[in-house]
């Protein structure tokens, strides 16, 4: 373990704490965030609202 990565890694946690990143998987999906795995329903519910917005 050289820590070659280590900065690089850091610097994506970082990043992630300060969106608000609490868990893995984590989606941001226009204004909608999700922590971990969500099911299949709630993924196209997201996507279904954020398609009627664009449409809107």
């Amino acid at each position: 373990d050289s820590g070659k990565y280590f900065g690089n890694i850091r610097q994506d946690f970082l990043e992630g704490q300060a969106l608000g990143v609490d868990a893995t998987p984590y989606y941001i999906i226009g204004d909608s965030k999700i922590s971990g795995l969500p099911e299949r329903a709630e993924l196209e519910a997201i996507l279904a609202a954020i398609k009627r917005q664009k449409e809107l």
